[in-house]
């Protein structure tokens, strides 16, 4: 029992995993005579994340105390935010320079309009 109270993930490897070795020492403790509820079992889990994951657990939780589900949705929610790319860089890390550039249009018959257009590199 003491094993299963004081594991901690460190956030290294995959929660699954760690779910894994949990779920093999709630099997342990029944092969000795001590059943857990899911319950109990599921906030022993929830105690063993990290405390930056307190809030994740609070959104996620549901009432049937499913650990797995819960790593599920832990797991897509990492893949999310790992695949999140990052915003697209300026095309040069040099200040952006302005050059003019001329056009020349005709309008109504009124002869040659100059317009100037702003172009940013």
């Amino acid at each position: 029992m003491a094993k299963l109270q004081l594991t901690d993930w460190d956030g290294q490897g995959t929660i699954t995993t760690h779910r894994d070795y949990m779920l093999d020492l709630r099997t342990q403790l029944e092969d000795t005579g001590m059943t857990l509820t899911d319950q109990a079992f599921y906030l022993y889990f929830a105690e063993s994340l990290p405390e930056s994951l307190d809030l994740f657990i609070t959104l996620y939780e549901d009432s049937t105390y499913n650990v797995d589900r819960l790593c599920d949705k832990f797991a897509k929610y990492e893949m999310r935010t790992k695949s999140v790319l990052p915003r697209p860089r300026s095309r040069s890390p040099l200040p952006m320079a302005p050059s003019l550039s001329s056009v020349s249009n005709r309008r109504r018959g009124e002869g040659p309009v100059e317009c100037y257009l702003l172009w940013l590199r």
